[in-house]
């Protein structure tokens, strides 16, 4: 890029900010971010106040090893030039709001489509997780277990109270209340739900009857602000059809019926 705007006679300068970053790093711009988040309220906003918008720990592409993306700065009059010589040099910038983020559309590098992710996902050993009050989690899939880094919170872990996994686990979900993480969730794909700390249980999505349909598949689960404002304790299970159709929730709420959104 910077050979290419000399060439064009172009005054721009191009450097590269940042390349492979390591976890600790991770964790916190992370962290940094989050608190730009309670007090400016938005990710434009932050970056407007000098704070990085940043990925949770786990998922950026700079700490993959190699990193699959860099940072690419400029002086804010030549970022139509860099716009352009991005698209020249076949790299998108897949971060909304970070056109210095730059990947390439070969190999790893390319942006992949929700049902890729998906079958991604599902070759890695370790789900992480952020916890809202700094830090985060990581859920080893094989067998429940949690690792606990940056302050987050330990509720206990599957192997620590003898349970089994019966389906592949697909996320922990921290339980909230009064600003505080009292507990945390684990679910599988098949929506076998564990609660932990003061999360509390109702029942699982294996209750529901569309349990055991072959084309749905549990993906998550959100807790409701209902809750966290003292009110009747909801939680969501989201789930996704095979063959990568749009994401729609369920919910269950405390009066023991299953409901349709």
């Amino acid at each position: 890029m910077q050979d290419e705007s000399v060439r064009r006679g172009a005054s721009a300068r191009f450097w590269i900010t940042t390349g492979k970053r390591n976890p600790v790093e991770q964790l916190r711009l992370w962290n940094a971010y989050q608190v730009g988040l309670r007090k400016y309220g938005s990710a434009a906003a932050c970056l407007a106040h000098g704070v990085s918008i940043a990925a949770a720990p786990g998922t950026s592409d700079h700490e993959k090893d190699p990193a699959t993306a860099v940072d690419i700065a400029c002086n804010t009059r030549d970022n139509p030039l860099r716009i352009q010589l991005m698209k020249e040099a076949e790299c998108t910038t897949p971060v909304a709001g970070e056109p210095w983020h730059a990947k390439h559309r070969s190999g790893a590098a390319v942006p992949m489509s929700k049902k890729e992710v998906k079958m991604v996902d599902k070759e890695r050993p370790y789900i992480t997780i952020p916890c809202p009050t700094g830090g985060y989690w990581r859920l080893k899939k094989a067998d429940g277990g949690i690792g606990f880094f940056g302050g987050a919170p330990d509720f206990n872990t599957m192997p620590g109270r003898g349970a089994k996994v019966v389906a592949p686990l697909v996320t922990l979900t921290p339980c909230m209340r009064g600003g505080r993480v009292i507990g945390y969730w684990i679910v599988d794909e098949a929506g076998h739900l564990y609660a932990f700390g003061d999360a509390p249980y109702f029942t699982s999505y294996a209750d529901h009857p569309d349990w055991g349909n072959p084309n749905r598949i549990i993906d998550g689960l959100v807790q409701t602000a209902g809750f966290e404002a003292g009110m009747q304790i909801r939680y969501c299970f989201t789930a996704y059809e095979v063959g990568d159709r749009e994401y729609y929730p369920d919910t269950y709420d405390i009066g023991r019926e299953f409901k349709k959104t």
